[in-house]
């Protein structure tokens, strides 16, 4: 979509790019060629041509440059154009509070790849795919996932370009939570994980902690749902912004262009090695309360 992006030039507003777009200049070689056209009436040979870094940036995915020129509302321009470059990420947690409840699980997709951490686990991998992704996709992770990883991993990296569903729905008239405005599209989820709320995760998890593989099985699947309900709500939202901005039809991107990105989700199987496999591990860590008696009455006077 950025070949036919104007606004990141000087001077151009949303409605002198859409007069662009009604004069048939919809790409930027058109833009190119009626600005040479004109430098020449004026016999002006000196002059920079403005698109030189755009297509620069273009051509060496240099995110961040089009980052800083685009109105913050235009960035899903950049997601749709770079959409191998995308990261969806969603979080699951012992409760609402960053600083009282813990991370559980962390699930995120890159293209065609899920990838999960599991709070006992390694988060090596988890670090390395939010520290190479360029665009980073959340509902609500302004507010919510975003607090939680930086308590949990206080040196990690997200990309710059940060693109928060809850507030991009809001603004196309897709109100509700993420469940709500997945029926209202029509996202399907598998049945395992029809029917939970986001309150059956710390449910889920404890029974895991417990020893319920099964428990853990449908957590990662409602994470995993979660995931990829966003690509789908994502679709609908470059749609219906392309609509509401007056892009010419055929400038809009694949309907689908995330939702056929689907990153399927596969159980680690002892005995094969399958790239991307999820593991079903029994949990590890300490199952007891966070705090003792003989904790409390250390720190504490009893007396």
């Amino acid at each position: 979509m950025l070949q036919h992006t104007f606004l990141h030039l000087k001077g151009i507003s949303h409605k002198a790019e859409q007069a662009l777009w009604k004069k048939g200049i919809l790409t930027w070689e058109d833009y190119r060629n009626q600005q040479n056209s004109l430098l020449a009436l004026c016999n002006d040979s000196e002059h920079e041509d403005i698109l030189t870094p755009s297509l620069h940036a273009l051509r060496t995915h240099d995110i961040g440059y089009f980052a800083e020129h685009l109105p913050k509302h235009d960035w899903s321009r950049i997601a749709a154009t770079f959409p191998e470059d995308v990261l969806f990420l969603d979080i699951e947690t012992t409760g609402l509070s960053p600083y009282y409840d813990t991370i559980t699980l962390i699930g995120w997709s890159r293209g065609t790849t899920y990838g999960l951490f599991c709070s006992d686990g390694d988060p090596r991998e988890f670090l390395s795919a939010i520290s190479s992704a360029k665009i980073l996709v959340t509902f609500n992770g302004t507010l919510f996932d975003c607090k939680f990883i930086r308590l949990r991993f206080p040196d990690v990296v997200f990309p710059d370009l940060h693109i928060d569903l809850r507030f991009l729905c809001r603004r196309v008239g897709l109100t509700g939570g993420q469940k709500a405005i997945e029926e209202t599209i029509g996202f399907a989820r598998k049945a395992d994980s029809k029917g939970l709320q986001g309150e059956n995760a710390p449910i889920l998890w404890h029974e895991y902690k417990r020893g319920d593989l099964e428990a853990l099985r449908r957590l990662i699947g409602y994470n995993h749902d979660d995931v990829e309900g966003m690509k789908a709500i994502f679709d609908v939202c470059i749609q219906t912004c392309c609509k509401k901005e007056g892009i010419p039809r055929r400038l809009w991107p694949k309907k689908r262009l995330f939702t056929n990105l689907k990153a399927p989700l596969v159980f680690q199987d002892a005995s094969l090695k399958t790239p991307h496999a999820v593991p079903l591990s029994p949990y590890t860590g300490d199952t007891g309360p966070r705090a003792h008696y003989q904790y409390l009455t250390e720190r504490v006077s009893m007396a």
